[in-house]
């Protein structure tokens, strides 16, 4: 590695994923950033998961190269942040006031503030993360601006809101793990966050979070260009803080991409959430809905009628047994969409003689686009 990046001066973004290096390796690139341009390096971002490499030899390059944006690495978050941590820290201890305050303070009272220019942070492994960890995050590492915490357990909604000091966050997955050792809420840790961040936030991931306000989520998030809710965990449900006559008109305007997991027998995704939601977001390029029990003929042909899907490209249904092969014929043919590519799977409503009809009418007239059904 130290030969290749003595070569390759201009080389930015290194992957190394699955290879045989080690922390031999990475003292290496550490020798070649220590010498002045040109021989210096300009590597910003470096994939070492699943390699030879330990959590001590990770630390040690991120000290001496602290200009790192992204390092994918399943320990990143103790090698970061694990040394500002009592001694002799393990996930069975609790990190009371006293000491957290202790921890805050090594950090204010050095010269590590603002240390790291870290943008991107992704947990990886089931990675273990208390609320210490994201108490010194925005101390550490203020550029973040995409973390994903999704495959984490450890902290709850006093470690979750202090994501809010994160001033150019901009993209965000969550995910309740509901065992006990993750214990995120959305009233309690994600509202507040995207009542305080939503307005920056452009792509945003909630997974198995109970009480998740669709709506709510929307309009905090008003410049969303992605959009990923998956609620297939028998306790993880929607709920609306809005009222079933109560009319939201600009939600999420920018919105490309859209896609809502449910499970089936799930109901709590109302219908008029849904006609508000999909008459809204007149930017979409790709939806996906997965086991909407709720997407009717009533509620397609409500938002149809609001929204002319002009920029719709990509759509895919999966196990939505509430929507006719009647109503489906009329929305893929319908001129005012752009589709070109459409999945059906195990839509129960939805037939082989509709799929039939649907292949005539695109080779009769020459429709630019191309459907799957199963």
């Amino acid at each position: 590695m130290q030969q290749i990046l003595s070569n390759c001066r201009e080389l930015v973004d290194l992957k190394v994923r699955k290879c045989g290096i080690s922390d031999e390796d990475l003292h290496g690139i550490c020798w070649v950033a220590s010498q002045r341009q040109p021989l210096g390096t300009k590597l910003l971002k470096l994939d070492i998961s699943q390699t030879y490499v330990t959590g001590y030899g990770v630390s040690q390059v991120l000290k001496k190269m602290p200009q790192f944006h992204v390092v994918r690495y399943p320990g990143i978050f103790d090698c970061l942040f694990g040394s500002y941590l009592p001694e002799n820290f393990d996930e069975d201890a609790v990190i009371d006031q006293e000491e957290l305050e202790m921890c805050i303070a090594k950090v204010m009272s050095s010269d590590k503030v603002g240390q790291y220019q870290m943008r991107s942070l992704v947990a990886e492994d089931f990675s273990y993360i208390p609320n210490a960890m994201l108490f010194l995050l925005p101390l550490l590492c203020p550029h973040i601006t995409h973390i994903d915490l999704r495959l984490t357990t450890g902290f709850d909604d006093v470690g979750l809101k202090q994501l809010t000091h994160l001033m150019k966050l901009r993209e965000l997955d969550l995910c309740c793990q509901h065992n006990g050792s993750s214990n995120i809420t959305f009233d309690g840790g994600v509202m507040p966050l995207l009542s305080k961040r939503g307005d920056n936030i452009v792509k945003l991931g909630l997974h198995d979070i109970d009480d998740t306000d669709l709506l709510l989520v929307c309009k905090l998030c008003p410049n969303l260009h992605g959009l990923n809710i998956f609620m297939m965990h028998e306790d993880a449900h929607f709920t609306s803080s809005l009222p079933s006559h109560h009319t939201v008109t600009t939600l999420c305007p920018y919105l490309q991409d859209l896609s809502i997991w449910s499970k089936h027998g799930d109901l709590t995704l109302t219908p008029s959430t849904l006609i508000q939601v999909l008459s809204c977001c007149v930017e979409l390029r790709e939806l996906n809905l997965i086991r909407t029990d709720t997407l009717t003929d009533y509620v397609l042909l409500e938002v149809m009628q609001r929204n002319p899907f002009a920029k719709l490209k990509n759509l895919s249904l999966h196990e939505c047994n509430a929507i006719s092969g009647e109503v489906m014929t009329q929305f893929l043919f319908n001129e005012s969409n752009g589709l070109q590519n459409v999945k059906l799977m195990h839509c129960r409503d939805t037939t082989r003689r509709d799929f039939a009809m649907w292949k005539n009418m695109v080779e009769e007239q020459y429709y630019d686009l191309k459907v799957e059904w199963k």
